[in-house]
């Protein structure tokens, strides 16, 4: 995978410079890249660059989960809108729960000159969990979590604007909650005539902070609500209750529907606490019939939600909020729906 280098800057940025330093971070809307100035030192003196960022995509991520063979089956499908002015290179879902059925296709080393047999074995396997033309990868995230991704693969075709593709696939035994995708487009590598600015510097600092942000963030459903062994309606009603506080942050749902779906968690956790497990499928019941109320087409799975891209975010959730689309929270209250019809199944089995 490409590392990320020196991953650069926003128009609203160039403000943080002083005046009176020659540095600076300029936006093009025009072309959506972006032009660095900086001082080389007494060799170079004063240069500019100019940067071509990842973020150039307007991306569409559909989600889709269901129970199979004992697990959660989760499979995607992305598309780029016709703002793109990039091809798509890679997604990434960080932080999740364990997750299998993710096929990593094996090192260059262990497939050169390949018998037609273990070249069939090898497409197989990769296809498993990638469609043609991409490789799946599964990492460990900053945080110590879990990060789930796929690539696209350097032979395969480009991947450009109005183009549509599924079969991104793996299993896990926990439950889907909402997280922010990466979603990144093909960009040429940077190369600078000297070192960046110094981190101790604004410019230095601003650059830091964009290399983390160097992407379009799109949810999508992953399975982050740990199911445990033996099974605890309590524990993962509580963890999902917790989660609607992130989305309360997000917006993904609004102030009326939260508060009704928090007071049915309650009621359902209050029960739960004193064993009353029987009892607490009533408010549970009720939280579903809500969502159905507030979601009438609540089964539905696309929507076409792809938004033109946009700089860098210097705030990634006040930038994640204006990027809430009706998918989004119609995803939302499709997690919400499965995770509690779930638990009912839970107890109702015990």
């Amino acid at each position: 995978m490409r590392a990320f280098l020196f991953i650069l800057t926003v128009a609203s940025l160039a403000a943080r410079v002083h005046a009176s330093s020659p540095e600076s971070l300029v936006f093009d809307p025009a072309t959506g890249d972006y032009l660095l100035t900086y001082d080389c030192g007494v060799d170079g003196g004063i240069v500019s660059v100019t940067i071509s960022p990842e973020n150039k995509i307007a991306p569409a991520l559909e989600s889709a989960f269901e129970v199979e063979s004992g697990s959660i089956s989760y499979s995607y499908s992305i598309s780029l809108g016709a703002a793109s002015r990039q091809p798509l290179e890679m997604f990434v879902m960080d932080p999740i729960e364990n997750v299998w059925g993710l096929v990593e296709p094996p090192s260059a080393a262990t497939i050169r000159d390949p018998k037609p047999e273990e070249l069939r074995r090898f497409l197989e396997t990769s296809l498993a969990s990638a469609p043609s033309g991409w490789e799946a990868f599964h990492t460990t995230s900053q945080q110590g979590g879990k990060r789930v991704g796929w690539l696209r693969r350097e032979a395969a075709p480009a991947f450009l604007a109005g183009e549509r593709q599924g079969g991104f696939k793996f299993s896990s035994q926990h439950l889907p909650g909402i997280v922010v995708a990466e979603v990144t487009g093909e960009s040429p590598i940077w190369r600078f005539p000297c070192e960046a600015p110094a981190s101790e510097t604004d410019v230095g600092r601003a650059l830091e902070m964009l290399e983390r942000n160097n992407y379009v963030p799109r949810f999508v459903a992953a399975p982050i609500l740990k199911v445990t062994a033996p099974f605890s309606a309590l524990s993962l009603l509580t963890g999902l209750r917790d989660h609607i506080h992130q989305w309360d942050q997000w917006q993904l749902l609004d102030a009326q529907l939260s508060a009704k779906v928090k007071a049915r968690l309650a009621e359902a956790i209050s029960l739960l606490e004193v064993d009353r497990r029987r009892d607490a499928m009533m408010p549970l019941h009720k939280l579903r019939a809500i969502l159905r109320t507030s979601y009438p087409t609540i089964d539905s799975e696309s929507l076409t939600h792809a938004v033109p891209p946009s700089p860098i975010p210097l705030n990634p959730v006040d930038e994640i909020r204006q990027l809430v689309t009706d998918y989004d929270r119609l995803l939302a209250a499709r997690v919400l729906d499965f995770d509690v019809a779930f638990v009912i199944g839970k107890l109702s089995a015990l």
